[in-house]
């Protein structure tokens, strides 16, 4: 369990380290700053677009890239309010955190229901005080943590995962 706490803190401490990154990844646009008209290159061509011998502009086709797909238990249970969320770029690493009314036995038997289906094998179900607590594996080290807190008509869930392939 250690390893979720620091996995977490990592993950959460990624998207607060990438806000002081200057003008780099923050969407501005410095061709737009330059003396051309908004949008255009230096010989007034639209930004980024190629061109042809003639000077004409040639036709720029996108590359879909396909974005990882996330494991089924790494969503939030069903009519829940997330609130907050920290993923890695390939999805296989994670920490959710929602507020949700339902059961914890529930959302227990939700969890372990989509880790089945992933392969992962369930190794702890158990409470502690108010606390219940979930946790599956697999043989090749994939790692799930389930933890429900309830307060007051609510509980506070936290899922954390490592290693998992969508």
């Amino acid at each position: 369990m250690p390893k979720f706490l620091w996995i977490a803190a990592a993950l959460i401490a990624l998207p607060l380290a990438a806000c002081n990154v200057g003008d780099a990844g923050t969407g501005h646009d410095t061709a737009a700053d330059s003396d051309s008209p908004a949008g255009e290159g230096a010989a007034g061509t639209p930004a980024g677009a190629p061109e042809t011998n003639s000077g004409d502009v040639a036709a720029e086709t996108p590359v879909p890239t396909a974005a990882p797909v996330a494991p089924a238990f790494t969503r939030p249970y069903p009519g829940s309010r997330v609130v907050s969320e920290v993923r890695s770029p390939t999805q296989a690493d994670g920490l959710i955190t929602f507020q949700t009314d339902a059961d914890p036995g529930t959302v227990v038997a939700y969890y372990r229901e989509r880790a089945e289906e992933a392969g992962l094998t369930a190794r702890a179900d158990i409470t502690m005080g108010d606390t219940r607590q979930f946790g599956a594996d697999s043989r090749e080290g994939s790692e799930l943590s389930v933890s429900i807190t309830p307060q007051d008509q609510l509980s506070t869930v936290t899922v954390t995962w490592e290693g998992v392939a969508g």
